[in-house]
């Protein structure tokens, strides 16, 4: 069950249109995503967000929100998926 919700994960994650427009912030695929890594493209992708929640609420609390949303479950569900791909990755090559 797991094995297939990563792979259904990392194949969205694979897509160009998910990286759109900013494709360069995507890793190879055998390279980990660090934290940092995480937190740049949440500052790219959470502040669409950020300002979607920020026009329904009225409230800038609000758009910060949207941010740290968007790393959170980032890094808690597609960058875990991702790395555990990397390593596998790298083990098979080297």
């Amino acid at each position: 069950m797991l094995d297939k919700l990563e792979n259904a994960m990392n194949w969205l994650s694979d897509q160009d249109w998910g990286w759109w427009p900013f494709l360069f912030l995507r890793p190879k695929k055998h390279e980990e995503m660090s934290t940092s890594e995480v937190a740049k493209m949440s500052f790219y992708y959470g502040i669409p967000l950020g300002l979607i929640f920020y026009i329904i609420f009225r409230d800038f609390q609000w758009f910060l929100a949207g941010i740290v949303l968007f790393f959170v479950l980032f890094r808690l569900t597609f960058a875990v998926a991702w790395n555990r791909r990397a390593r596998r990755l790298r083990t098979v090559v080297q």
